[in-house]
């Protein structure tokens, strides 16, 4: 029976997920496969190859060793990479259920995994192309073998999660917390060879390729602009939790913690035994949480998706406290009755929220790739080609996904001062850029000059003189989505030649 429900609780986890594939992208999603793509075709020297060596490469690598053994283009690799996150977000729930199953009980990895499934921010998550459902399916496997004493294989797992993402350094300090507090001298010592084997796997690319040296802590502190732009209250992930694990879930959680401390009150604290035993593991779930929302909520930069980490010991502390529920020995016939109820009510009230609506609410920049994807949308649409003149800052990586006439190494930034009344060369370039602040005298020389098909320019933002998006729309009127004005090239330029002046014999 338990098997039969395992089974059930993944093909779950599988629907809840898979129908989210073929998603608008988020602007890293979109980033990172446009970075994959670079990297599988060589083209080292395009804008968006970076991104590439900002993080680990197990992800990317998968994605670059799928993308050269079929060819695929953008929009294929994209859902090659989604279907494979989902994947690894079902691996993720049967390894939150072997752990759970381990040191709680079978009920209680039952229970866990089923939470899991549901949970709102999982289901949204999984199904990225970004590489966190794979780091977590490492790390809660890290955690399996290093509790069966299965030291190495725990190194060698840590190691490969370390190649993922970052944040299973996040694991590795609960995990520390935890010995800390619960643990004996041979387990520490123990986990101080896995953390060096898996660190043995995994320096060579922190020390070596890496190019994000500082990114990440400037980002905490706030000394970078990308920390600036994902700036929010210290209380912004906890007034997450009912949106990111569900209500039924989050009120699970505080009932769970406070059966937690209900019980050290009564029992004290854990005894130090070197075994799996339910009063002692407990600790380890509740030290991940408190440990992750404690150091996020001192972050400066506070994007969404982070809090992912925390998912799976919620699951895991949850799990914990529906199986005291009904543990064996107790009067159980209204308990099953309650535990029934939580998670009927867990799932519908999870099915109730659309991966849409869900990012609509927790990211500020889904709009934006909303907007972007329309825009390239509408100038594949469009007759004459799809050379785009527009500003830098502009520029998205979801608008260069979705726009059919861009590949790797055909963005360009537009240098020097045209002359005016000759029209540029403009090679095999589809995206010509101009300077972020660059004023609509200059804009109308590029436009004349390089004879674009069209120019897409972002509203309400100050470009020297005024905004330019509101100048040119003076001049022609532009098709609007959203925030970005696209004007057709042609007509904009008709309409500009008579108003700059001609090139002095």
């Amino acid at each position: 029976m338990a098997a039969l429900a395992l089974v059930a609780i993944l093909l779950l986890a599988l629907l809840l997920r898979v129908f989210n594939v073929g998603h608008t992208l988020s602007y890293d999603e979109a980033w990172n496969t446009l970075s994959i793509k670079d990297a599988a075709q060589g083209a080292t020297g395009d804008v968006f190859y970076r991104n590439f060596l900002r993080h680990p490469p197990a992800y990317g690598a998968i994605g670059v060793a799928f993308a050269r053994a079929t060819g695929s283009g953008r929009l294929g690799l994209s859902y090659a990479m989604e279907i494979l996150a989902v994947l690894f977000g079902v691996g993720l729930v049967l390894a939150v259920f072997l752990c759970a199953r381990d040191w709680f009980g079978t009920r209680a990895g039952l229970f866990s995994a089923f939470l899991l499934a549901v949970m709102p921010a999982a289901r949204v998550y999984d199904s990225w192309v970004k590489p966190e459902s794979l780091t977590l399916l490492l790390c809660l496997l890290f955690l399996f073998a290093f509790f069966r004493r299965q030291y190495v294989v725990a190194g060698l797992l840590l190691g490969l999660a370390l190649l993922s993402k970052e944040i299973a350094v996040f694991t590795v300090a609960a995990l520390l917390l935890f010995l800390l507090a619960a643990g004996t001298r041979r387990e520490f010592l123990r986990f101080l060879a896995s953390l060096g084997i898996g660190v043995a796997v995994s320096a060579w690319w922190y020390l070596l390729l890496s190019e994000s040296t500082g990114e990440f802590t400037d980002f905490f502190l706030g000394r970078s602009i990308e920390a600036a732009n994902w700036r929010q209250p210290w209380l912004y992930y906890l007034e997450r939790v009912p949106g990111d694990a569900g209500w039924v879930i989050a009120l699970l959680l505080a009932a769970s913690f406070a059966a937690l401390l209900v019980r050290l009150a009564r029992h004290g604290w854990p005894v130090r035994i070197e075994r799996r035993d339910a009063s002692r593991m407990v600790l380890l779930p509740a030290l991940w949480i408190v440990f992750i929302y404690a150091f996020l909520t001192f972050s400066y930069g506070k994007p969404p998706w982070l809090i992912y980490s925390a998912l799976p010991p919620i699951a895991l502390l949850c799990g914990w406290a529906l199986s005291e529920l009904v543990r064996p020995g107790r009067e159980r016939a209204w308990r099953y009755g309650v535990v029934g109820a939580v998670l009927a009510a867990a799932l519908a009230t999870s099915l109730l929220v659309s991966p849409a609506s869900f990012l609509r609410k927790a990211d500020p920049t889904y709009a934006s790739s909303l907007t972007h994807r329309r825009a390239a949308q509408y100038i594949n649409g469009e007759p004459g080609g799809g050379r785009v003149l527009m500003r830098v800052n502009d520029l998205s990586p979801n608008f260069a996904f979705y726009l059919d006439s861009y590949t790797p190494g055909s963005i360009t930034e537009l240098a020097g001062l045209p002359t005016p009344g000759k029209v540029e060369e403009a090679g095999d370039f589809s995206i010509l850029l101009m300077q972020p602040d660059v004023p609509p005298e200059r804009a109308a020389l590029d436009v004349l000059a390089y004879r674009p098909d069209q120019v897409v320019i972002r509203r309400f933002q100050s470009a020297g003189g005024g905004d330019l998006a509101a100048v040119l729309a003076g001049v022609v009127s532009p098709e609007v989505i959203g925030n970005l004005y696209v004007f057709d090239g042609s007509r904009l330029a008709e309409g500009l030649e008579p108003l700059v002046e001609p090139a002095t014999p």
